[in-house]
């Protein structure tokens, strides 16, 4: 049986967001180090083989079915050349939240490795509207399509014990989900997972993102990039893929082909593209 619980008080939500694990040393090092024009490729290599853990895992997502190419990627020096630093960079997002991403959240009605999975195809699908508007900055697109949902990791358990409650403001006011959460429980997974992009030093544009990704035109900083995550989270309930108890109850900006400056069939080639990926094991690395 659910027991009801009171508000989600401020003091809760940061002891839990604090509990999130910090990136590590080498993780934050690499990142500042690619954010410099003027980094070198064997700099790159020669931090990122200080932590096998991290090639390993690098070496795995490089040579999977999303970024292969013709030929199979060996070495780290190889995925920068080959990918690109900002390719890379993105990489290194991917394999470092994978663990915080792949919890079973009962709550949201999302097994073991769910939102992850959802995770990464929605920056994928980020990634390819991005690339189809023109959007320079597709590291960012991918970023953010990737971390969108992290919030839910936090909010989860007060979802599940407020479950009917928030279902009910659902269905009797004809409300977004996230717009429930919010009433029920005084925080949503998005304003939560705007505070654990902010404990991760990421850039404003990414926390802001995060924060609207389901009310786009409440962005400002990146208006282009808050819409291209929106329909990315579209594209991907469209799909079916890991929607959990929450897929079917957002709202979607009608505006957002208008604003990307893209037509029906310009998502429909989106949505081809992706789906070739979504029941490969090998996507999800």
């Amino acid at each position: 049986m659910r027991c009801k619980m009171s508000k989600i008080t401020v003091e809760e939500i940061l002891q839990k967001v604090n509990a999130i694990p910090a990136f590590p040393a080498t993780v934050i090092k690499l990142i500042k180090m690619m954010d410099d024009p003027n980094v070198s490729v064997s700099s790159i290599k020669e931090v990122i083989r200080t932590d096998e853990g991290l090639t390993v895992k690098l070496l795995r997502v490089a040579n999977s079915a999303f970024y292969r190419g013709r030929r199979e990627i060996k070495t780290i020096e190889d995925a920068v050349i080959v990918l690109g630093l900002r390719t890379v960079k993105s990489m290194i997002f991917s394999v470092t939240v994978s663990p915080i991403l792949s919890k079973e959240l009962s709550g949201y009605d999302l097994g073991k490795e769910a939102l992850w999975r959802q995770s990464q195809l929605s920056a994928m699908t980020a990634q390819t509207i991005a690339k189809k508007c023109k959007f320079k900055e597709v590291d960012l697109a991918y970023t953010a399509g990737l971390l969108k949902d992290v919030g839910k990791v936090v909010l989860d358990e007060y979802v599940k014990n407020n479950f009917d409650e928030v279902m009910k403001e659902v269905e009797e006011k004809n409300v977004a989900f996230i717009e429930a959460e919010s009433d029920v429980l005084g925080f949503t997974h998005a304003e939560v997972g705007a505070k654990i992009a902010e404990r991760w030093n990421l850039p404003p544009e990414i926390v802001e993102v995060i924060r609207y990704h389901h009310e786009p035109s409440k962005a400002e900083l990146n208006p282009k990039l808050a819409m291209i995550c929106h329909l990315a989270d579209d594209l991907i309930m469209m799909m079916g893929v890991n929607i959990g108890a929450d897929g079917l109850a957002y709202h979607f900006d009608e505006n957002s082909l208008e604003v990307l400056e893209m037509t029906a069939g310009d998502v429909t080639e989106i949505m081809s593209d992706i789906a070739e990926y979504v029941d490969l094991e090998e996507t999800y690395f």
